[in-house]
């Protein structure tokens, strides 16, 4: 309970927060070949794994074209996402840590 007027905050009873966040968002640009999607940035959500004990983040682009979440199909230095229409990108960082797709 805490009191605006006068300041008093009760400290006995700490709620926990949940985690309700996307996690962090990042934009990847575009580096591939084709002109037309020079523009077209990708949302990018990393996210903690909560009930694994790996340290990698689970990373979510989302599709480009229809904005629906996208799912690893293949991992590495390159890693293939796909999406439930069977949009395709490929999502890769560059030396300083950005995200970039083709």
């Amino acid at each position: 309970m805490n009191c605006f007027q006068c300041g008093y905050e009760d400290y006995t009873s700490i709620a926990k927060p949940t985690y309700k966040s996307n996690g962090l968002h990042y934009k990847a640009r575009y580096a591939g070949d084709v002109e037309s999607q020079g523009g077209v940035t990708v949302d990018v959500y990393l996210k903690k794994r909560e009930r694994e004990t790996t340290s990698k983040p689970m990373i979510t682009p989302h599709c480009p074209f229809d904005q629906r979440t996208m799912t690893m199909q293949s991992s590495g230095p390159t890693s293939k996402y796909k999406c439930y229409a069977g949009h395709t990108l490929y999502l890769h960082t560059d030396k300083r840590g950005n995200f970039l797709w083709n």
